[in-house]
């Protein structure tokens, strides 16, 4: 079966990392907004439900989007849900992005 796994976040979470290292360890690719533009800008889709569904019929991840939504239907998705710690969050966005508390925070 062809596995594929839309991970769904708040902002902060840690999510790509988290799908990155998933991805590597089960060799398929990460698709993200990103992916998700380019893949819309290079082809004619309708949508990005389009596009979402295009990426699925190979196995993968899909990070947000609502593909959860969109694909939930889909026997071999496997939907995940990730939440952190508020605090967590806000310094994972200071250290990332390089913001004081206050903009992390905001």
């Amino acid at each position: 079966m062809k596995l594929v796994i839309t991970m769904s976040r708040r902002y902060g979470t840690g999510t790509k990392q988290m799908a990155e290292i998933l991805a590597s360890r089960l060799n398929i690719p990460v698709y993200d907004r990103v992916s998700v533009a380019e893949e819309m800008a290079k082809n004619t889709y309708a949508s990005e439900a389009d596009v979402i569904r295009r990426f699925a019929e190979k196995p993968c991840i899909i990070l947000g989007r609502a593909a959860s939504e969109i694909l939930k239907q889909q026997r071999n998705a496997f939907h995940v849900y990730v939440c952190a710690d508020k605090e967590d969050r806000v310094e994972r966005i200071m250290n990332n992005d390089g913001l004081s508390y206050e903009d992390a925070l905001e």
